[in-house]
């Protein structure tokens, strides 16, 4: 499935780029050549001997000062702006602040739960700390990339790479252009991405025969904590413990550990998102988990007008039901999946529209960081998103050749199928849901270490990667 969808991306970058087919056809073969081509030239590289654990140490911390000096340059010439959804959230956090009540004002009354409340009450702590500083995004967006660094970095190794090979996974996360853009938003993307990261590298030492039962414990609920949480900045996580689930399910060995430390992350995650679904139940009068945005977003995606990505309106509606926001959201999923039983074959064909659009370009922060913040639609914003496009498809050039080169640890070995589904998971969310390109951001420390193994990276000692997850209680078993 990975390798189809790695042979299919190369598509959507021409599809976004052309409106003729003879386009987007000339496009897709030319992408196709040179991911054969990339193919090629990585079949025989020679990397270097692996670097000893202190010096991995000192150049992982020069990698994550150089990635935060580059962000800096960045928002040092491109003075960032609060706009939509990242204005909402600061917005929110203030009047948190200033009347203690979590709320969103609309025409037709307040919502007490239209957006996840995650970044939001993080915010608000920030700023009850430091006050209205616009600075409180970069620092949380500062933090989070080192947590992305640190994470990536681990799970590169927990998997069998080498320490030369965990590090390049870090400078391709520190120099991807597109998260440099991105530095100073108040997104969600980048909580996103350090919970969804490190959530995943906890859990893989949560499994791991070689760490002791107490540590398998403690690694257990950080990953149920980060879990929770990130449920809570964007509930279509919600269903990322069906992994856990499937990876406990399928160990040979060691069944009852694994079964066990995916339980405590599973009620921990539960326990996490509790007491917000009671505040809503109390406030409501319904059950409603997180939020009640889900299913206007739902039907705005899955209807006679969707196009795939973001919209306003649908074929009906939905938005004249927002004074019962619960009425409003139930609604939504009701209108959506009524259209997708009705429309089977338009639905699959705009799932893959929508894939277009999650996965067809890497320029979403430069439009947003320059010609939305700034109207600067000149030279140099074309440059930036060439630069942007251009990393973004060499990164899509990489994934049929780690499909091909790695498909022993990535078919067969459990860790390795397991990775897939973490980095195809968001692909499947917006696959139903709206997309857009910044939707891909939370998997891209999984991109960087699938670029790294399409390179033919080496692994740690002579053994291979399945025997290592053999011996480290991670893989096939």
């Amino acid at each position: 499935m990975f390798a189809g969808l790695s042979a299919l991306s190369l598509c959507y970058p021409p599809y976004r780029m052309f409106s003729d087919d003879a386009f987007v056809v000339a496009g897709s073969a030319i992408l196709v050549v040179l991911s054969g081509v990339f193919f090629w030239a990585t079949r025989s590289i020679k990397w270097s001997p692996d670097i000893e654990q202190v010096a991995y140490r000192k150049w992982l911390l020069v990698v994550i000062l150089g990635g935060l000096a580059l962000r800096v340059v960045y928002i040092t010439a491109v003075q960032p702006v609060q706009l939509s959804d990242m204005e909402s959230y600061w917005n929110a956090a203030i009047r948190l602040l200033e009347e203690g009540r979590y709320y969103y004002p609309t025409p037709l009354g307040d919502l007490m739960a239209w957006r996840p409340p995650g970044y939001p009450f993080l915010l608000y702590i920030l700023i009850a700390v430091f006050g209205k500083a616009p600075w409180i995004p970069w620092l949380i967006n500062g933090m989070c990339f080192a947590v992305t660094i640190l994470s990536t970095s681990a799970l590169a190794r927990q998997i069998g790479l080498t320490n030369r090979s965990a590090l390049i996974t870090a400078v391709i996360l520190a120099c991807w252009p597109g998260a440099i853009a991105g530095f100073g938003m108040a997104a969600t993307e980048w909580l996103s991405l350090a919970l969804f990261t490190a959530g995943f590298w906890a859990f893989l030492k949560s499994q791991c025969m070689e760490t002791s039962p107490g540590a398998r414990t403690g690694f257990a609920i950080l990953v149920g904590l980060m879990t929770g949480v990130g449920v809570l900045v964007r509930p279509s996580l919600l269903f990322v413990p069906l992994i856990w689930i499937m990876y406990s399910l399928s160990s040979r060995q060691n069944f009852s550990r694994s079964l066990i430390a995916t339980t405590i992350a599973l009620v921990v995650t539960v326990m996490v998102i509790a007491p917000w679904t009671v505040r809503n139940a109390v406030v409501l009068d319904a059950f409603v988990p997180v939020s009640t945005n889900g299913g206007s977003v739902f039907y705005r995606a899955n209807n006679p007008l969707a196009s795939g990505g973001f919209a306003t309106v649908g074929a009906r509606d939905i938005d004249a039901l927002k004074e019962n926001e619960v009425e409003w959201n139930r609604t939504g999923f009701q209108w959506g999946l009524q259209w997708i039983k009705e429309n089977p074959t338009d639905f699959l064909v705009l799932a893959v529209k929508k894939q277009a659009i999650l996965l067809g370009s890497d320029d979403t922060w430069i439009y947003w960081s320059v010609f939305r913040a700034h109207g600067q639609s000149d030279f140099t914003y074309d440059l930036l998103r060439f630069i942007a496009n251009t990393w973004w498809i060499v990164i899509l050039l990489a994934l049929p050749a780690a499909a091909i080169r790695r498909r022993a640890f990535l078919m067969e070995c459990r860790t390795g199928i397991a990775l897939l589904a973490m980095t195809m998971y968001p692909v499947a969310v917006h696959s139903v849901f709206e997309s857009q390109p910044r939707h891909h951001y939370p998997i891209i420390g999984f991109l960087a270490i699938l670029v790294v193994m399409a390179c033919g990276a080496s692994r740690r000692g002579a053994e291979s990667a399945r025997y290592q997850n053999q011996r480290r209680g991670c893989g096939t078993d």
